[in-house]
Formats: C-alpha cells, sequence, structure tokens
C-alpha cells in the first residue's frame, strides 16, 4: 500500500495439515474454476458493510499506524492530497483527493498543489494548506517516531503560499517526488493536534477517535472486538455509497470464515486454502482472488537485542545465511502451504511492483551446496543426523512465529524439517501476535517468520531494508540489516531522472539484497477474499482492497 513502510500483514490463512513434507494438494485451483457466476449487481446507495477481521487496530493516527485493519480504517477517514492508483503493470498513477490541481515549477524541484476549497474536516473545519505544512513537520518530527519519515528524507520543506495553495521543496530531483509528496502522508488537522505535545500522540484521544475529511467519519471503536465508520453525507469527493462500515474482530481465522457463511459478515479479506474448499457449499458467498503486495520471509536477527551474544555473529556471516537459504526448498513450502495461492517470492518485492518483470536471481534450493558451505565454515556433525557444532557451539536458533497464524506456524514446521537435513535446529517459538510484533520492535528475537504488505513504489523498500531505517531509528528494519552498497543504490535510483534508469537502479539493488541474504525470500501469495454476492466490491488492489471503499455499494 501506499505506506513507505511495509507493514506486519496478520494473514491468517490455514493450511491443510500434514505431519510430513510430502505435498499433493488440491482444492483452491478446483475452487476457482467450479464458482457459479456472481448474481447481476443491481446497484444502490446505503446499507451496512460487515467486515470479519482478524486482528484489532493498532493506533488511529496515520503518522503511526502499521496493521493492516488499523491502516483500513485510517484511509476510510482521512486523505491524501492525490489519490495513488496502481496498473497492473506496477506502474502508480494519480487522482486528484485534496489537491484538485498540481504545478511543477520549471526547476522540478517543488510542486504547488491547490487544495480543494469544499474540502472539509469531519468538525466542519475548512482544510488549508497550513493543515499540509503541519502534517509533513510532525511526519518527520523524532519526537513522534513516525516509521514513515524515512522515506521522506528528500522533502526540504512544505511553504504555505495562500490558504489554498501549498509548495512542496525537494532537495534534489528524482523520479520519486511527486510520490513522496502524495503517497506517504494523509493529511492531518492542524487544529486539533497542534496543541498535544507528539510525544504524547500515540495515547492521546485523537488516536482512537480520529477526525479526518476522508469520504467516511470515525464512530466507535470498542478494543479488541468492533470498529465503525458512517457516511460523510457532505464530503468534497461525493457521499460514499454505504451508509456505514463496521470492522468485526475474530482472531480465529474458523470463526471470521463462519460469520461470512452464516451472514453475520460480508466480506472477508483473506481466505483460507481449506476454508476456500466452502464456498461452493454457500451459494450466497463467492471466492475472489486478486493480487496483493504481501511478501512472506524467514527474518534473521543480525543484532539481536537481548539474547545471547553469539546469535550475532551467527546471522551477521554472510555465508551461513546463504547456506541456510540454499537448504530451503521454496517451491515445496509454497506447494505445501498454498497450493496454486501463492508464488515463490521473488524478494523483498512482488510482481505487483515489478509487473511482468521477473529477472531477478534468488540463491537456488541446493542441499549438497548448503552441506558444502556449512562445511568449509566449520560448522560440522559428529554424526549423520546430529546438530552441526562450531567450538562447542551448536548451530541452533529460535524463530518467532504469530500463534494466531496457522499458515506461518506450518510454514515454521516446514523450514525446521528442511533445517534438519543439512544439521540446523531450528526452534519454533509461537507467541502472540501484538507481542511479537513488541519484540520485533525490540529485536528481541533470533528469527521470525514474517509477512509484510509492501508499498507500491520500489521506492518503499528504503523504510524496511535500509541501514536508516533501523530499530534505533525507530524505523523497521527489524534484522538490522547494513549495506552501504545497497544503500547507495537506492539514493542512486532516486536520483535517476528517467523511470527506466531508475528501475535499472533499482534492480541493482535488489540484486545486492538477495546476494545477502537478510532474509530467506519464501512466498509471495494471491489474496482469497470472500464476499456475499449481494455487495459489489470495487477496485480489489494490491496495495489495499479498501483503497476505493467509498465506491462499494449493495442490494438492499
Amino acid at each position: 500500500m501506499p505506506n513507505t513502510r511495509h507493514r506486519q500483514h496478520s494473514l491468517l490463512v490455514r493450511p491443510l495439515h500434514r505431519g510430513t513434507l510430502t505435498v499433493a494438494l488440491p482444492i483452491i485451483a478446483a475452487v476457482f474454476g467450479c464458482d457459479r457466476p456472481a448474481t447481476p449487481h443491481r446497484e444502490s446507495v446505503g446499507g451496512t458493510l460487515v467486515v470479519s477481521a482478524f486482528a484489532d487496530a493498532d493506533v488511529l493516527l496515520p503518522p503511526l499506524t502499521i496493521t493492516g485493519e488499523g491502516l483500513q480504517v485510517v484511509d476510510a477517514v482521512f486523505d491524501r492530497l492525490a489519490q495513488p492508483v496502481l496498473a497492473p503493470d506496477g506502474t502508480t498513477s494519480y487522482a486528484p483527493a485534496l489537491a484538485t490541481q498540481w504545478a511543477w515549477a520549471n526547476d522540478s524541484l517543488s510542486i504547488e498543489f491547490t487544495i480543494n476549497p469544499r474540502a472539509r474536516w469531519h468538525d466542519a473545519q475548512p482544510v488549508t494548506a497550513a493543515d499540509v505544512r503541519f502534517t509533513w513537520t510532525a511526519y518527520v518530527d523524532s519526537a513522534l517516531g513516525s516509521a514513515t519519515a524515512q522515506a521522506l528524507h528528500n522533502i526540504d520543506s512544505v511553504q504555505v503560499r495562500t490558504a489554498q495553495t501549498a509548495v512542496v521543496w525537494f532537495k534534489r530531483r528524482s523520479t520519486e517526488q511527486f510520490a513522496d509528496a502524495v503517497s506517504q502522508m494523509r493529511i492531518l488537522p492542524a487544529h486539533l493536534l497542534d496543541s498535544i505535545p507528539r510525544a504524547s500522540w500515540r495515547t492521546s484521544a485523537f488516536a482512537r477517535h480520529p477526525i479526518g475529511s476522508g469520504r467516511f467519519r470515525f464512530r466507535s471503536w470498542q478494543a479488541g472486538a468492533r470498529l465503525e465508520v458512517v457516511a460523510d453525507s457532505n464530503n468534497y469527493r461525493g457521499r460514499p455509497k454505504l451508509d456505514r462500515v463496521v470492522w468485526t474482530i475474530a482472531p480465529d481465522p474458523s470463526v471470521a470464515t463462519l460469520r461470512l457463511f452464516t451472514g453475520d459478515a460480508d466480506f472477508l479479506e483473506s481466505v483460507r486454502p481449506d476454508a476456500a474448499a466452502e464456498f461452493p457449499k454457500h451459494p450466497d458467498v463467492q471466492l475472489l482472488k486478486s493480487p496483493s503486495l504481501v511478501y512472506g520471509f524467514l527474518q534473521f536477527n543480525l543484532q539481536p537485542r537481548s539474547v545471547s551474544p553469539r546469535i550475532a555473529s551467527l546471522f551477521a556471516d554472510p555465508a551461513l545465511r546463504r547456506a541456510l537459504s540454499m537448504a530451503v526448498d521454496r517451491a515445496l513450502v509454497v506447494r505445501a502451504v498454498f497450493d496454486t495461492g501463492a508464488r515463490v517470492a521473488l524478494g523483498p518485492v512482488t510482481r505487483s511492483q515489478l509487473g511482468a518483470d521477473t529477472l531477478l536471481r534468488s540463491i537456488p534450493f541446493d542441499t549438497a551446496g548448503a552441506i558444502h558451505t556449512l562445511d568449509s565454515l566449520g560448522w560440522r556433525a559428529t554424526q549423520p543426523g546430529a546438530v552441526r557444532a562450531r567450538n562447542g557451539r551448536t548451530l541452533r536458533f529460535s524463530t518467532l512465529v504469530p500463534s494466531s497464524s496457522s499458515q506461518r506456524l506450518r510454514i515454521a514446521v516446514l523450514l525446521q524439517q528442511l533445517f534438519r537435513t543439512v544439521g540446523v535446529q531450528m526452534d519454533v517459538e509461537k507467541v502472540e501476535f501484538n507481542t511479537m510484533n513488541a519484540r520485533l520492535a525490540k529485536g528481541d528475537f533470533e528469527a521470525a517468520v514474517m509477512a509484510l504488505s509492501a508499498d507500491p513504489e520500489l521506492s518503499g523498500i528504503r523504510g524496511v531494508w535500509t541501514s536508516g531505517a533501523g530499530r534505533a531509528q525507530g524505523g523497521e528494519n527489524f534484522g538490522s540489516y547494513a549495506s552501504v552498497r545497497f544503500d547507495a543504490l537506492l539514493d542512486s535510483a532516486e536520483q535517476q531522472t528517467s523511470t527506466s534508469s531508475a528501475r535499472r537502479k533499482y534492480l541493482d539493488a535488489y540484486a545486492v539484497i538477495l546476494d545477502d541474504a537478510p532474509a530467506i525470500w519464501l512466498y509471495e501469495p494471491w489474496n482469497l477474499s470472500g464476499v456475499r454476492r449481494n455487495v459489489h466490491p470495487v477496485g480489489l488492489r494490491p496495495d489495499g482492497w479498501w483503497m476505493q471503499l467509498g465506491d462499494w455499494s449493495r442490494q438492499q
């Protein structure tokens, strides 16, 4: 999604249970092949959409929101200057939102945005250029600690030229300038937030009851149970077609799916592969398949904070990381867990971002190569089947997995078995989702099975994998990966003046991180969603199924 950060993805797809590495699988292709055509939709205005969600929101303040559920509400309540539109080939265009028009300076170092004079905050105050300047200062303020600040480094300042005209100035020309100005920031109401110390924003009343300018107004949040937004009837961009949207929280995927089948919910973002087989039995629902920006991986922590110091030297060795990558048959893992519901990951980037370009070369599956490398590094097994050791230390580490995600638990078990074949012991540590996020932020882990949703822009990787996005800087580079060459290539890509030359530099940067192997890139899932047939979803985009939520409707 257009949110400089890759967000932690609470994808809770449940795999078919198997006790071995055998992979004979089954169902998703059959479901898509036999699903009946959707009932012709007779559009009407009004009604409620109930979304069955797996997790609660974290915070409803755009610079600090990380979880998918939080961003769904945030994007309904707040607006950007322009709305990104992701095309199938991975390119992004923009439609007017708060800004009705924009004009570049002759030297391409500034963009002048004209704010829609009809735009109003939900308390009826006008949206002004001063709000745009205030928003930028907040996002880059270290006291607030927004992970998005890293992606705004090329914005030099924001000037208020008139009450309705804001000028964004840049430090240098790049192909990402416009995206930096409009994709990364949801505009905030200065008159409601400027009196609150930014260090206190996360715990403020506003963070739980936000006031924005979007097509929906925030109504209520019952922690762990329910969130609700309602139509802003006089919105400057037009009244949404739904009266309200309600998110009901069901951490158990079986319960979330059952709500859809029984009619207690209208939409389910992520359908488990085994649940997909049940859809033909329920004529009032249909299964939808769409591309996503999600990629899953095994994260190595190169600089743990509170685990044994020996681990720092373990994963700091890129040769060892490459050996572990060679030990994993990623195609087998994907087939076992997803069948046709996912593809092997390209890296920390998806096909939705690259389009048809899949020329990136990953570390290949090579058990013999993994064994040879481990032997050469001095990690030896005393007998067949034993865990390798070096200088009295065993080659053993623990991996965090969210207990709510049977999908990632299954992946962890498969990885555990694959590592055992080359003499490596991986212990699986199941933790609650919020606990896992807290430990990632502290660096209190050795490895973790992760799933993140990327920014559509190739530059979005900066907020997660560069040295400037480390935990100490408030970023989401939880594994503390640092590469001078990788950072330099990203810098060079952002300074290019043509899209093609920038793309080549980005691909060069991706080649570096793939070779460095700070993670094992595992899967890129298709998004399988479930929806009731009387609901008309619009724009199930890879950067967020909810990006056009105001245009959804249902038959009454």
